[in-house]
């Protein structure tokens, strides 16, 4: 029996139909796979980078520098550890301006001079070709002593990047509890503590506070830009500026060494 003309158009859409139906659900099947991939992979690199599990430890030291890279990745993956946002500071490659926010207490706020070393790039180790910008802001009810825990709540708090503006902040207290004799700490990768009352008890003169201040700021700066303590004996980075002692207040550095700024290049480099 022949088929009629009008039969055999129905069954050329029919089997049109059919192998679009077919092509869709594969295509349904396949967006599904790689949602329950993407998804797999992220809680992996999520565990990896922020959970100790000794079997992801190598995982994370061997992914994490690249991801660091990335503000956005970053932020996704919550990786917020001192340095790890060192090219943002650094380099003009993502951002070319630099926002430092100084969140003053009713412990105080930094002195003159340390706000013209910060305009000025911080001792030569930031250089920004849009320039860097000091905007003064105030943190309330801050206790007198504060511990590691009211550090890490600062430092959870990631600041919004706008489209060529990165930010650093620093926070003025009055002491770290743990270790009373301390000038200043990082908290985690976007800004760094400075302990007022620490600095003025360590001497009454206005000018070594000031002096120490500096120095202070210029230590943690390098921390965040990727340099660990250096055994360089009278240079910022060295560890022992983070505690100052009778003995070496007529010896403050207020300015990085070479050594100083050669690990701040190869940190970056």
């Amino acid at each position: 029996m022949k088929l009629k003309i009008n039969d055999f158009c129905r069954l050329q859409v029919f089997d049109v139909l059919s192998i679009i139906k077919l092509m869709l659900k594969k295509i349904q099947i396949l967006i599904l796979l790689i949602i329950i991939f993407v998804a797999f992979a992220f809680t992996f690199l999520y565990a990896s980078f922020n959970f100790n599990f000794s079997p992801l430890k190598q995982v994370n030291d061997n992914f994490r520098p690249y991801f660091s890279e990335s503000f956005f990745l970053r932020r996704t993956f919550k990786l917020n550890q001192s340095g790890e946002a060192k090219g943002d500071y650094y380099s003009n490659k993502q951002f070319t301006k630099l926002k430092v926010e100084v969140y003053s207490t009713s412990f105080g706020t930094i002195y003159a001079p340390s706000i013209d070393l910060i305009n000025e790039g911080t001792g030569g180790a930031i250089n920004k070709s849009e320039g860097i910008f000091v905007e003064e802001k105030k943190l309330e009810d801050v206790p007198e002593k504060v511990d590691d825990a009211f550090i890490d709540k600062l430092a959870d708090d990631i600041p919004r990047y706008s489209k060529n503006t990165a930010i650093m902040r620093i926070y003025i207290l009055s002491t770290y509890e743990p270790k009373p004799t301390l000038t200043g700490l990082t908290a985690g990768a976007y800004g760094f503590v400075i302990f007022k009352k620490s600095i003025e008890e360590a001497s009454k003169d206005l000018s070594v506070q000031k002096d120490l201040e500096i120095e202070t700021i210029l230590h943690e700066t390098g921390h965040l830009l990727g340099v660990k303590h250096l055994d360089s004996e009278g240079c910022v980075m060295n560890k022992i500026v983070d505690v100052p002692s009778t003995g070496r207040l007529n010896l403050i550095p207020t300015t990085y060494c070479f050594d100083d700024l050669q690990a701040i290049k190869d940190a970056n480099s």
